[in-house]
């Protein structure tokens, strides 16, 4: 049954509440948050998206925002790159894709390749994602991947790790609830 929203009430398509009148009863009112989505985010995205990455566990190792540190061991960074504007929403604004690289140095490539794989796999379901950063709300709306995974080589010098990258768009609004 298709519903229409007639002054915060929920009505089945093809009603109002004048036939309900006439008719001799009231339906149940639904009466849901109010929530607003805000296109100007306070945080960068590569931070929501490392977020997102810890809360659901989606890599065994540390995940840095925007810097890959020197030390040893394995590690998962997400950066930003350049965003995309996509389309038009409503009240004039523009919807922004914000590009995003998640990239891992590992020593061993076929364990780094496997778990890059992984890690898209669970990124591509992400849709209406909520996440909290420093107490503001976000909604990882949807993911769109510019590439597979990316095998970048081998790190320079003696270390002899693995570089691989994801490359992907991400629509992300804050949530604003009143």
């Amino acid at each position: 049954m298709a519903l229409s929203v007639y002054d915060n009430a929920y009505f089945p398509a093809g009603y109002s509440p004048h036939r309900y009148w006439a008719i001799g009863y009231w339906p149940i009112l639904i009466v849901l948050p109010v929530e607003e989505e805000v296109y100007r985010l306070l945080h960068p995205p590569s931070r929501i998206l490392k977020q997102y990455i810890e809360d659901e566990s989606l890599v065994g190792w540390p995940v840095y925002a925007s810097e890959m540190p020197a030390g040893e061991g394995d590690f998962c960074t997400v950066y930003d790159t350049t965003p995309v504007v996509r389309r038009r929403v409503h009240r004039g604004m523009f919807q922004q894709h914000y590009g995003l690289q998640v990239s891992s140095r590992i020593r061993e490539y076929a364990d780094g390749a496997s778990k890059m794989k992984e890690v898209m796999r669970a990124l591509e379901i992400v849709q209406n994602a909520t996440v909290s950063v420093d107490e503001i709300t976000y909604r990882i709306k949807h993911i769109f991947f510019a590439s597979g995974v990316l095998f970048l080589g081998l790190e320079p010098e003696t270390k002899r790790r693995n570089f691989f990258s994801l490359n992907l768009l991400c629509v992300i609004v804050r949530v604003v609830s009143e």
